[in-house]
């Protein structure tokens, strides 16, 4: 059994809440499953409905150099690869939160491998039922993630070049647009402001966009945008 540290509305102080190593992943894997889930995912394993680590494994821990073993009974939140910053600390939390109410969230953050060094993880948290006594009630909450760092800084690439190009643009009072879609942003030069009646500075959203278009070609535009 597994112990660790759990402050109760007891007056009794300290108290610990017990945790079973109870099979939740049917550990230990075979070995031909843990190779399909160590080439699918860079971290996986397992929560309590309370957040706390019940099991995690991933070849994202050869990294690290810690033995993920030693996280059993932690709340996932805290453990140190997710303290790269108050924001991210917060976003893994209301994912966390989301999936202890039943709810199946996804959210990029970054997890801290070293000092030095973060990966991008786009994290998945499923919540999963057991049903007792005609109550469906969450027994755990099977958590996966994909190291996603290539494809970030890719995006990251691609939005700073589009960023020097708007600005070349607006130097040649240029009217360009350029659509994050990902972001639901759309950004323009000062010269494509003025196409759609706003001011230079302006931001372009959606409704604006449309109504700018011909209504005959209206229709027609949205059904590619959802496609």
């Amino acid at each position: 059994m597994f112990r660790t540290n759990h402050r109760s509305n007891s007056s009794s102080g300290n108290s610990y809440e017990t945790i079973k190593p109870v099979n939740n992943m049917e550990f230990p894997l075979e070995a031909q499953t843990v190779d399909i889930f160590n080439n699918l995912f860079s971290i996986y394993g397992t929560i309590s409905p309370r957040g706390k680590v019940l099991a995690l494994a991933g070849k994202i821990f050869e990294k690290t150099l810690l033995d993920p073993n030693l996280l059993t009974g932690q709340n996932l939140t805290e453990t140190v690869f997710w303290q790269s910053s108050e924001q991210n600390y917060q976003m893994i939390t209301c994912a966390v939160e989301a999936a202890c109410k039943g709810i199946m969230s996804k959210t990029i953050l970054e997890f801290r491998i070293s000092k030095e060094e973060i990966s991008f993880i786009e994290l998945n948290l499923c919540p999963v039922y057991s049903e007792e006594q005609n109550l469906r009630q969450i027994k755990h909450i099977f958590l996966c993630g994909q190291d996603v760092t290539a494809r970030e800084k890719e995006i990251e690439f691609y939005k700073k070049r589009s960023e020097q190009f708007l600005y070349a643009a607006e130097s040649a009072e240029v009217g360009l647009w350029f659509w994050d879609i990902p972001e639901e942003k759309i950004f323009s030069t000062p010269k494509c402001n003025e196409f759609f009646e706003l001011s230079p500075y302006e931001t372009i959203v959606y409704p604006d966009f449309l109504e700018a278009v011909h209504p005959d070609d209206r229709q027609h535009l949205i059904d590619i945008f959802f496609e």
